[in-house]
């Protein structure tokens, strides 16, 4: 519901607007009772008849509702300066505790100006149109509802006997009882320009956003009794630029359009809450990857964290290597200090759209452009690992890259084997201090502390490396250690979109009685035309939120589309 109003006062135009809104959003998960592994009695289908213990039914329900006012205030003068206020207060039930007090009503303006400066001066014959802009904003926003309310919960325990034994829970997590809305100051600058007979466009805009108030959890000790503690916590700060380029490079009765868009954002974690330690974790991936993703004061919201990196010679920063003598190899070592290794947030993204136009036909190409950024890959990993990925084919043999060398082990290390294998590659790395590795002719171990693989095999003390045997240590959840192969930087140039389309003319829409008529073909995520992931792994097999984005452990494969479109007005 709104009402609005509109004047003007000489070269002053102003308007107001008011309203309000209701929302409100309902959800319902439900869950039934079923036999587990087949029944004990067939043909009689009751619940208790289960073989194995029976899963238990439940219904989760969530309801919240916002009421909301809201205003807003226009004005411009001249249609050179221009004003917008607005303002707007919800009401959300997700605040309200269950003694009806809270921080459930929370007020949030904004402020937006801008001049055409063009239109105030006379500008230079080059330049078409000028704008100026500059805006200020704040948003709040709640939480999920019941997220800030103890409740008991209802559960039962299934007895031998297969009788229920109804229970009740009580959740781990406390809630600060003045918890406030988040909160979100977004400052904008920006200018729109037109140069060339409007062929030329440039729109820059700068932002700084900061988030402040975050409603999140954050761990206890455990020997409190509690699991975590629910807060307002955190500053986070994301500043960036957006600038966007459009042209025509050719006009006439073939026209080419180009339009180029970059942005760069730069996250920030100002503030933390004190008890949050060193950091938050946000996501932690060591059970595939030894991975987490955290946050803290000072660093990138997404920072990821890994205690495999390869531990380095503080010398030569060579990796140290860690000799096997039952496998008569040497493998890298993990460093076992946490330390950062990476980032969940590219460099920058961008797009560039041409579009070429000659007598009704129109075509359209759409690149989309992602760069940095890490990615974890579980495909990879143990892909190469097991030997199912092309890259491990790597060294497996003189055509992709082995090197061919008789062993110098004794006949017992062979299997009967003619010592003669083309599988061998040298690690790049240096042997850990107080490395002995046993003579083949029979005298003292020798010391090859600090010394490097290749100057090893050169000695005549080891053989090369065998690229398999060197695959499944290495790649192995126990042993492997980070590297390119698994562990990547995201950089890809896509082709998301091109379409081909044309306008049927006038003089034979009209015998059909129809106006508007176009046909079109469009071809949806056609592929990349540059990839840095190892095995061509599709960038979008990423994870599902962005503190897991990190992450590919089920791969998705390439998905495309094509569509044909008949469009007329009649």
């Amino acid at each position: 519901m709104s009402g609005a109003y509109k004047n003007n006062f000489g070269d002053l135009d102003y308007s107001a607007t008011v309203g309000g809104e209701w929302f409100s959003d309902q959800g319902r998960v439900a869950t039934a009772v079923n036999t587990v592994d087949g029944l004990v009695s067939p043909g009689q289908y009751f619940i208790a008849n289960s073989r194995s213990l029976r899963g238990n039914s439940g219904s989760d329900q969530g309801y919240k509702r916002i009421s909301s006012v809201y205003f807003l205030l226009n004005a411009s003068w001249k249609r050179q300066f221009y004003l917008d206020i607005t303002g707007r207060n919800d009401w959300s039930s997700a605040l309200v505790y269950t003694n009806a007090t809270g921080n459930y009503s929370y007020f949030y303006p904004s402020v937006g100006s801008s001049w055409i400066f063009s239109e105030t001066f006379d500008m230079p014959s080059w330049l078409v149109f000028g704008k100026l802009k500059l805006s200020w904003a704040q948003v709040g926003n709640d939480t999920s509802p019941y997220s800030i309310n103890q409740t008991y919960g209802a559960a039962s325990t299934e007895m031998p006997d297969a009788s229920l034994v109804q229970r009740q829970t009580f959740g781990r997590t406390v809630v600060d009882p003045r918890l406030k809305p988040e909160r979100k100051n977004a400052f904008e600058a920006g200018t729109d320009l037109m140069f060339a007979d409007n062929r030329i466009g440039l729109e820059f805009t700068y932002y700084k956003e900061n988030t402040r108030d975050q409603i999140i959890s954050i761990a206890t000790p455990l020997e409190s009794g509690i699991n975590s503690q629910r807060i307002n916590a955190g500053n986070v700060q994301n500043q960036g630029v957006e600038i966007a380029l459009r042209s025509t490079p050719v006009r006439g009765t073939f026209q080419w359009d180009m339009d180029v868009l970059y942005a760069k954002n730069v996250n920030k974690i100002v503030e933390l809450h004190p008890d949050v330690g060193d950091y938050m974790q946000l996501v932690d991936a060591s059970g595939d990857f030894r991975i987490r993703s955290v946050a803290y004061v000072g660093g990138e919201y997404g920072t990821l964290l890994s205690d495999v990196k390869p531990k380095v010679d503080p010398v030569t920063g060579k990796q140290l290597l860690m000799w096997e003598e039952g496998r008569k190899m040497a493998y890298p070592i993990r460093s076992n200090t946490l330390e950062k290794v990476g980032k969940i947030e590219p460099d920058f993204t961008g797009s560039i759209t041409n579009t070429f136009s000659w007598k009704g036909i129109s075509a359209s190409v759409l690149l989309d452009v992602r760069w940095g950024g890490y990615i974890a890959s579980y495909t990879n990993l143990y892909g190469f690992g097991y030997g199912m990925t092309k890259n491990s084919l790597r060294n497996r043999d003189t055509e992709h890259g082995g090197i061919t060398f008789k062993s110098i082990n004794e006949e017992k290390y062979l299997d009967g084997h003619d010592g003669v294998f083309h599988d061998g590659f040298i690690p790049d790395g240096v042997f850990q201090p107080g490395t002995l590795i046993k003579d083949v002719n029979g005298g003292p171990d020798i010391d090859v502390s600090e010394m490097t693989y290749q100057q090893a095999v050169d000695a005549g003390i080891v053989d090369p490396a065998h690229a398999p045997t060197w695959n499944s240590r290495t790649y192995e959840w126990a042993t492997f250690t980070l590297n390119d192969d698994w562990f990547s930087e995201v950089k890809y140039i896509g082709v998301r979109q091109i379409s081909l389309g044309y306008n049927i003319p006038r003089n034979i829409t009209r015998k059909l009685g129809v106006s508007n008529l176009r046909v079109a073909i469009e071809a949806q995520n056609v592929g990349y035309l540059y990839n840095s992931l190892p095995n061509k792994l599709n960038p979008q097999s990423f994870g599902g939120n962005a503190n897991n984005t990190f992450m590919e452990r089920l791969l998705t494969p390439y998905v495309g589309s094509y569509n044909f479109s008949l469009r007329f007005d009649l």
